[in-house]
């Protein structure tokens, strides 16, 4: 699937000119406005994908933090004590 976030071209330009690392996690509230087979969206259908996305939106965060803290703990283990 694509999806399009022009709202995130700036961030992403000025993340790769700092160096920083930068992600971005794009989540779909409604899509009745291209699909042309599917039905109008309600503001209730929204709210309940936007709720649904934050709270997959958080387990992904903490996830990856899960996993960053991992890198790193085995990294550290793997260095010398001499050279810490």
């Amino acid at each position: 699937m694509d999806v399009i976030g022009m709202t995130n071209l700036q961030e992403a330009k000025l993340a790769r000119e700092a160096e920083i690392c930068y992600a971005t996690v794009a989540m779909v509230t409604d899509y009745d406005c291209w699909h042309a087979e599917h039905a109008a969206v309600t503001v209730a259908d929204i709210i309940q994908n936007l709720n649904a996305n934050a709270a997959n939106a958080a387990q992904v965060v903490r996830g990856a933090v899960r996993n960053l803290r991992w890198r790193r703990a085995r990294a550290i283990a793997a260095t010398p004590w001499h050279t810490r």
